[in-house]
């Protein structure tokens, strides 16, 4: 809104103009297909993230543009390179100067788009470590770790330092002990003991993120969710996969622990 007042003030628009531009910019209406919620992060100090899956690329691309007319920034999960790569079109296509003024980024182990104003900056906000417990949960921290990182957060990781070989979490250990962080995401799949373990080793908070990486009887997360859910030592959890649930959880704890939100200028 602060552009628009702007060019009020140096006489570039008329009020009447200011007005409809405040308006279109307040309403979340995309053209008959969704109702996005614009300024979610005012009411929760986390921002609506766009789920990819299950949407056309046409609802994709039309919600995405909403966001970046609007706000100037959106994230996008569960969303495949080939999709991407149209998504990319779409937006060279509608927004002018679209590869001079917008940052887009896409993690492909992580699934996820981000798309920013190269005039906006998110707020630091602090210390996010990351610990998988096998090779096959990274996709799931890739996911949370992208969304961390697009919203300010600095995340550090620590991959494939399972229970099974326990003295390869030692350095994620020695890390927290030396200070820094504030939270600690977590994920396991099979039985989903690494949460529980780390917890009764540090200080900051944990959030468990169980994992479908395993199979068989208890398979898929199951086993890993209950695990994490009967943990004697306290920890939070996210549904299984829920990198995304994780990192704005995360980012909550962050935000409500410097009490600053929102975007400022470079």
């Amino acid at each position: 809104m602060k552009d628009i007042l702007k060019k009020l003030r140096e006489g570039e628009i008329t009020e009447e103009e200011a007005e409809r531009e405040i308006l279109r910019r307040l309403s979340g209406e995309v053209e008959g297909k969704a109702v996005v919620d614009l300024f979610r992060d005012f009411r929760t100090a986390v921002p609506e993230v766009v789920l990819g899956e299950g949407k056309t690329l046409e609802e994709m691309g039309a919600i995405c543009l909403k966001f970046l007319l609007s706000r100037g920034e959106v994230a996008l999960t569960r969303v495949g390179e080939e999709e991407v790569e149209r998504l990319k079109e779409l937006f060279e296509e509608a927004l002018e100067g679209f590869e001079r003024r917008f940052n887009l980024r896409y993690n492909p182990r992580g699934r996820v788009l981000t798309v920013r104003r190269l005039d906006l900056a998110p707020e630091a906000l602090g210390n996010v470590i990351l610990v998988t417990a096998g090779t096959s949960d990274i996709p799931v921290a890739e996911e949370a770790r992208t969304l961390l990182e697009f919203y300010g957060a600095r995340a550090e990781t620590f991959y494939d330092v399972g229970i099974a070989g326990v003295h390869r979490l030692r350095p994620g250990v020695e890390a927290v002990e030396r200070g820094g962080y504030q939270v600690a995401l977590v994920f396991a799949g099979r039985e989903g003991a690494l949460p529980t373990l780390l917890s009764a080793l540090i200080s900051i908070p944990v959030i468990g993120v169980p994992v479908s990486s395993g199979y068989g009887h208890g398979g898929g997360g199951e086993a890993a969710l209950s695990t994490m859910l009967q943990s004697c030592s306290p920890i939070a959890v996210v549904n299984i996969d829920s990198g995304y649930t994780a990192a704005m959880v995360a980012i909550k704890i962050l935000k409500a622990s410097r009490g600053g939100v929102g975007n400022v200028k470079k």
